[in-house]
């Protein structure tokens, strides 16, 4: 009777063990498992797969299909890693045919998703979200919070499988609530909440259960005190149209060496301001060659002003047209303005660029 009811009791110890609530502290999460390893590292074989370098012995898409991650996939000397674009495998290409293989559209070159490791653009995002890229920065920016300097990085990458954006950072005041609200234009929410460990360091992965939808999501972090914003951008987005104005100039006639202000705003065919956007003063003539004389950014009030001193852009007739010009990002399309004429009479100080 002893051994038994010793059996009995033995066996409900080992139930309550197996049924033990495991602690994630620094994932913001309390979950209960049985017979799971919570957060457990990839494995591939018997190593861990960051541990795995490439062998440029040995095919890109092999060291893919292995674990290898793509900034240690390894090729031949004389060879630059490339993602195809018609099936997105990793490829290795002669040096020399890459400039004419992404003109093509065959290839798009890794450099701004691995090498530069900075926010990259939505469509490469996604599309490393699709080919199973790990830890594709979507931004990374430091801040003023309270009396601390945090800096975080945003991250899309997967947890055992299941997609997932990662919130990383440091420099938080420790063992401090952090909440994390994410929301976008169409009445999308969510809210994270975690807490940081005693550095003041900070992980919350974010599981995608259902896909998000393609768009701009602004992400805010707040300790309950203060909070800054960062804005994300998730799958393919419709681009903006924009206007540029190029204010009228005063008079299209110049002395050598004088200063020539070039002023107008940049906005969306909505209406909406675009501020901090690079403005470019392009001029026909041969000088300079790549036809910028003068550059500058929008302010908060989406306007800019430009001053450069004239000179012999053209020294044949010493008559230029001008034009400002914006670019684009990944949020709006380029726009450009009318031509203007610009006359500058040298003198023996004039300027030849």
């Amino acid at each position: 009777m002893k051994t038994l009811i010793l059996a009995l009791f033995t066996v409900g110890l080992l139930g309550l063990l197996l049924y033990t609530p495991v602690y994630a502290e620094s994932l913001g999460l309390i979950e209960i498992k049985k017979w799971r390893v919570i957060n457990s590292p990839e494995v591939c074989g018997d190593k861990l797969c960051k541990e795995l370098e490439g062998d440029s012995g040995i095919p890109p898409l092999k060291q893919f299909n292995e674990g290898i991650s793509l900034e240690k996939i390894r090729c031949k000397q004389g060879f630059e890693l490339v993602l195809k674009t018609s099936n997105n495998h990793p490829a290795c290409v002669k040096e020399s045919s890459i400039e004419i293989l992404v003109q093509r559209g065959w290839a798009t070159v890794l450099d701004i998703i691995i090498k530069q490791h900075i926010p990259v653009d939505a469509e490469s995002a996604e599309k490393a979200r699709q080919i199973g890229i790990k830890g594709v920065v979507l931004a990374s920016e430091s801040f003023v919070m309270d009396e601390n300097n945090p800096t975080v990085t945003i991250t899309i990458s997967d947890i055992n499988g299941q997609d997932a954006i990662i919130f990383e950072g440091s420099g938080f005041r420790g063992f401090h609530v952090i909440d994390i609200i994410i929301t976008n234009d169409f009445g999308f929410e969510a809210e994270l909440k975690t807490k940081t460990g005693m550095q003041g360091t900070l992980y919350m992965p974010w599981l995608l259960y259902e896909p998000l939808r393609p768009g701009t999501y602004n992400v805010e972090f707040s300790d309950r005190v203060s909070s800054h914003d960062i804005t994300i951008k998730v799958g393919s987005i419709q681009k903006e149209k924009t206007k540029l104005r190029l204010s009228d100039i005063t008079s299209s006639m110049f002395n050598g060496g004088q200063p020539i202000v070039f002023s107008g705003n940049l906005f969306t065919e909505s209406g909406k301001i675009i501020q901090d956007a690079e403005i470019l003063i392009m001029g026909d003539g041969p000088c300079p060659s790549d036809g910028i004389i003068a550059q500058g950014l929008t302010d908060k009030h989406g306007r800019y002003r430009i001053m450069v001193e004239t000179m012999i852009w053209d020294p044949t007739d010493n008559m230029i047209k001008i034009h400002a010009e914006y670019l684009g990002d990944e949020f709006y399309e380029p726009s450009s303005t009318q031509a203007e004429v610009i006359v500058v009479y040298p003198n023996k100080d004039t300027k030849s660029c």
